[in-house]
């Protein structure tokens, strides 16, 4: 049987009047209050936000988008780059060895002495582009400046590949951000599926153009020499693009690696075109490319440099001190005598 409800006592009656004349004055003085609690973010902190946005898009714009570039061999052939040092020893560029590889000849010189012709190797001028842009990242001029080719590494094939790499100098000093390279100690802080960017010219855009991906492999060799395999989109003109990773550890965009050649395994076509999985020289590599011709101070911060140097200047005046002492023991000898 279902039981009827109890009959509300007087007492409650009386409570439940009480709440329904309360209500209103409620609603009236408490709205105000919550109303305060939901209110969209202050002008302060939408100030904050436009301002933490603006540090990242500027962090972006120079360590990323400003040191990209773009290169056009003797041939015609164009192929990406960035900027790896600007100081006063002059402008630095890296690209691929097989995009300026027709700037690079072959050709026979008579040494009259021996009287026999000999193979000597003859480096044309290559053509390099960098861009600047506005505060909004906009296009508003592309700078020209003719370069010799310092140093290189072959690309070879799958037996010969040495690294795939040249290294560009500019002929007159260039206004340019130059990217930073990550270190061969820091490189063990990357991991497969980081999120990477990859900058370069492909198809022979007017500006760079950044496309993201993520890590896929560290694991890819080709010759004995280290690769990174990488998830980005890319087309013929994309070799020598840098290839950034971001550091939360030392809050800047580093180049992890260098664009060289595509993986068949993520081509969309059979013409070579639309391919997402594309092979990079590691970062270790470069270093060891330029300690190999001497050039390894380009990437080096001055502190470390004034490092180096430092333990040699503190010998050299130790050496001077104690030769000093020596000579003045000598004469005091020589005026006792």
């Amino acid at each position: 049987k279902i039981q009827p409800s109890p009959v509300a006592s007087p007492l409650m009656a009386r409570r439940h009047a009480l709440l329904l004349l309360l209500a209103p004055w409620c609603c009236t003085f408490l709205a105000p209050l919550v109303s305060r609690r939901v209110r969209t973010p202050t002008r302060r902190n939408a100030v904050a936000g436009n301002s933490e946005r603006e540090e990242l898009w500027a962090k972006r714009r120079d360590q990323m988008i400003l040191p990209g570039a773009r290169v056009v061999s003797a041939g015609g052939k164009q192929g990406s780059a960035f900027v790896i040092s600007n100081s006063e020893n002059g402008t630095y560029v890296i690209t691929c060895h097989h995009v300026i590889k027709d700037s690079i000849k072959q050709i026979d010189r008579w040494d009259p002495i021996e009287k026999s012709s000999k193979k000597v190797e003859q480096l044309l001028p290559v053509s390099v582009e960098t861009f600047r842009y506005d505060l909004h990242g906009r296009h508003l001029q592309t700078v020209t400046t003719s370069a010799d080719i310092v140093a290189y590494c072959a690309y070879g094939d799958q037996w010969s590949f040495e690294g795939d790499l040249a290294l560009l100098k500019l002929k007159a000093p260039v206004e340019i951000t130059a990217a930073a390279l990550i270190s061969e100690k820091n490189f063990e802080e990357v991991r497969a599926l980081d999120e990477v960017v990859m900058v370069g010219c492909p198809d022979s855009s007017e500006v760079p153009l950044p496309t993201t991906g993520h890590v896929a492999s560290l694991s890819e060799v080709r010759a004995g020499i280290g690769l990174m395999l990488s998830q980005v989109f890319g087309n013929p003109g994309s070799s020598g693009s840098a290839v950034y990773r971001f550091s939360p550890e030392r809050n800047q965009y580093e180049v992890i690696a260098v664009h060289s050649l595509t993986d068949g395994r993520g081509s969309l076509t059979s013409l070579g075109r639309g391919n997402f999985l594309r092979l990079s020289v590691q970062a270790p590599e470069i270093h060891k490319f330029l300690r190999s011709h001497q050039l390894l101070h380009l990437v080096q911060p001055k502190e470390a440099q004034g490092t180096k140097s430092a333990p040699k200047k503190a010998a050299k005046t130790a050496k001077t001190a104690s030769t000093g002492t020596k000579t003045a023991t000598k004469a005091k000898k020589k005026a006792t005598s």
